[in-house]
């Protein structure tokens, strides 16, 4: 009944219980610019058909049962700007024909099974990518370098991958950049340098609000220009990263961060007092380090601490008693340290 519908320009399904395959007579439709069939029960393969609907702007398919690969042929959507097809059973590679649509501004392939390395081509542009998900695949290789080209690019996700190799340390050239996860993957850091280089090049991403690089194999060191005095940053995650030396003084430069993860690396030295700095500080997880010294009494600055995590570690000397008048903490993990004063009274 497709052929019916020669001038139809939308078709929204999404948000039903529809099952079966889409039918390779989708390519009757040559006028459609939107085709939204996500969040049914859609099984079955993407037909190569609809890579002749040129006309398709909005691709939606996510949420199903679909399996197979990605065909090629949707590289010939040259005017796609939405390609959405998360949560299905997609496995292969992502095809290069993908990478050379121009007009692509959303690309949402996250929770698949598709493997092998990103096309690594030079030339390729993502001139409007906003927005671009790849979590929880079997993606491996290096980060694409073509994609610190993506000047709009505003969210990056690359979590639960294999990804190896450095962090790009011309990321730092995204201005709208507001999130980027590389979580659980195997990068490392740059062999060139022991310091963490990409850490310093982000603080130029005067948008950047969330910075997830958990679970890697970074083995290097926090720079000492690891923020600026305009970072808006308000998460930093970087647990069971292998990172070593001392936390930099410049960590009391994320004014507004509210949620700093270091926990389970192979932190050294101690505390240092600007962290009294970071006033919106809400969880600080330091646990799992070899940090030693004083528990600083410019902690107690922190009115808005809930959660305060140092145990496992080789921390001395006092508790400071300020530390019972922080009316907003909840839990307060110390244990496994050498601490050898009395509990604060108002604990």
């Amino acid at each position: 009944m497709l052929h019916l519908c020669q001038e139809l320009t939308q078709l929204v399904l999404y948000n039903n219980s529809l099952n079966g395959s889409i039918t390779e007579g989708i390519r009757s439709l040559p006028k459609l610019k939107k085709f939204y069939i996500g969040n049914n029960k859609i099984a079955g393969t993407i037909p190569l058909s609809l890579g002749n609907i040129s006309s398709l702007v909005q691709l939606y398919l996510g949420d199903g049962h679909i399996h197979g690969n990605i065909p090629s042929d949707l590289g010939r959507l040259s005017k796609l700007i939405e390609f959405n097809i998360e949560v299905n059973y997609l496995t292969g590679a992502i095809p290069q024909e993908i990478f050379n649509i121009s007009s692509l501004q959303y690309i949402c392939l996250d929770f698949n099974d598709l493997s092998r390395n990103l096309s690594e081509t030079a030339r390729l542009r993502f001139p409007n990518l906003m927005l671009l998900q790849l979590q929880n695949n079997q993606l491996g290789g290096n980060i694409a370098a073509y994609l610190s080209n993506s000047s709009r690019l505003t969210r990056l996700n690359l979590e639960d991958n294999l990804f190896t190799g450095p962090i790009l340390t011309n990321f730092g050239n995204l201005q709208l950049l507001q999130e980027i996860n590389v979580g659980n993957n195997q990068l490392t850091r740059d062999p060139g340098s022991p310091k963490l280089h990409f850490l310093t090049s982000l603080t130029n991403c005067r948008s950047l609000e969330n910075l997830v690089v958990e679970n890697n194999q970074f083995n290097g060191i926090l720079p000492n220009a690891i923020g600026n005095r305009t970072s808006p940053l308000l998460l930093f995650a970087a647990p069971n990263c292998q990172i070593m030396g001392h936390i930099p003084r410049g960590i009391g430069y994320f004014e507004k961060l509210n949620t700093l993860f270091l926990a389970n690396n192979g932190l050294t030295g101690t505390i240092p007092s600007t962290i009294g700095k970071l006033q919106s500080l809400q969880r600080l997880h330091l646990d799992g380090n070899k940090i030693e010294g004083i528990i600083p009494n410019e902690l107690c600055l922190l009115k808005k601490l809930g959660k305060l995590s140092f145990q496992n570690n080789g921390l001395s000397e006092p508790i400071p008693p300020c530390i019972a008048n922080i009316s907003c903490l909840q839990k307060v993990l110390l244990g496994s340290n050498a601490l050898n004063s009395p509990i604060p009274v108002n604990f």
